[in-house]
């Protein structure tokens, strides 16, 4: 796939694209050929998804005032799915800070794409700009309203 290819399919400006796909490419999940000026995508990353505790969807929920992010509905809890911002296929981080509530349809039609304007509500506020990312700790986080969301799982101690 080519460069131009690349930043209409993902929606990023030609200009910030070498410096994301240098990162990608140090960590092994496309291969960029500079001769060519082609992107390859690497299948099958060492992400591996943890298990979201039943304490933890709970507490999503609530955050997100049982609302589905893009439509905005309420919904109960056994209707509203967990999804992830930034998806972990584009180093989206696994963490609370990169989920949102959606419900069944809302997350058929996002499944594992990221979209900028398909947010529309984040812990039961309205999103207002689009969202953004940004690259920490080997994961992209998303970026909402002005600010990254970086909230982490609390470890067990035991």
């Amino acid at each position: 796939m080519s460069l131009s290819a690349v930043a209409a399919r993902y929606r990023v400006p030609l200009k910030f694209l070498p410096r994301a796909l240098g990162v990608l490419n140090y960590l092994r999940y496309v291969t960029v050929d500079t001769r060519h000026t082609m992107v390859r995508f690497r299948h099958g990353g060492k992400r591996v998804r943890q298990p979201i505790s039943r304490l933890e969807y709970l507490g999503l929920l609530t955050a997100d005032h049982f609302r589905c992010g893009h439509c905005g509905r309420q919904f109960p809890p056994d209707e509203l799915e967990i999804d992830h911002v930034v998806p972990i296929s584009l180093l989206g981080a696994d963490e609370p800070g990169n989920w949102v509530a959606l419900c069944a349809q809302c997350n058929k039609v996002k499944w594992s794409n990221f979209h900028r304007d398909f947010i529309k509500f984040y812990r039961g506020k309205p999103v207002y700009s689009p969202v953004g990312v940004r690259f920490e700790g080997g994961s992209f986080w998303p970026r909402i309203n002005g600010k990254v969301r970086r909230a982490k799982r609390a470890r067990s101690t035991e």
